[in-house]
C-alpha cells in the first residue's frame, strides 16, 4: 500500500496536490518515516480557498477534499505563509503576526511540520 493516497485524485485541488507531493518526498527518509509513524489523527488545511483534510495513521496519508467536521487539529491561512513554511519557515510567527490560525491539538501540528518541508537540493 502506498503511504499517501488521495480521495478522488482527479477532483484534488492544488493543496492536496502539493502537499501529496512534498509527503511523498520525505516519506523516502528513514528518520522522516520513522516520525510520520507517530502520527495519528485528521488535520484539516486550509490554505487560501483550498481546503483538504489529511488522515494520518501509523505513517499513513490520506488526502481528502474539503474539512471534515471532527478534525484534531486545524490550520488556516493564505497561500503565501505555507509556502514559506514548506521551504523552511517557522509556524511559531505567522501565527503570531495572524498570518496562520490554529485549532485543536497544536502538538499534533507541530509533529506533522517537519514531513511538509521540501528538502533542501543535495540533502534529499
Amino acid at each position: 500500500m502506498e503511504a499517501v493516497v488521495m480521495q478522488d485524485p482527479e477532483r484534488m485541488n492544488l493543496l492536496g496536490l502539493i502537499l501529496k507531493s512534498i509527503l511523498e518526498i520525505n516519506l523516502t527518509e528513514e528518520k522522516k518515516a520513522r516520525k510520520a509513524a507517530k502520527i495519528r489523527g485528521k488535520i484539516g488545511v486550509q490554505a487560501g480557498e483550498m481546503k483538504v483534510t489529511l488522515h494520518c495513521d501509523s505513517g499513513k496519508f490520506k488526502i481528502v477534499r474539503g474539512h471534515e467536521e471532527k478534525s484534531n487539529a486545524r490550520v488556516r491561512g493564505g497561500l503565501k505563509p505555507f509556502l514559506e513554511i514548506a521551504l523552511g519557515g517557522g509556524l511559531v510567527q505567522p501565527v503570531i503576526d495572524g498570518e496562520v490560525k490554529i485549532g485543536g491539538n497544536p502538538f499534533l501540528l507541530l509533529k506533522l511540520i517537519p514531513l511538509l518541508r521540501v528538502p533542501e537540493r543535495g540533502k534529499e
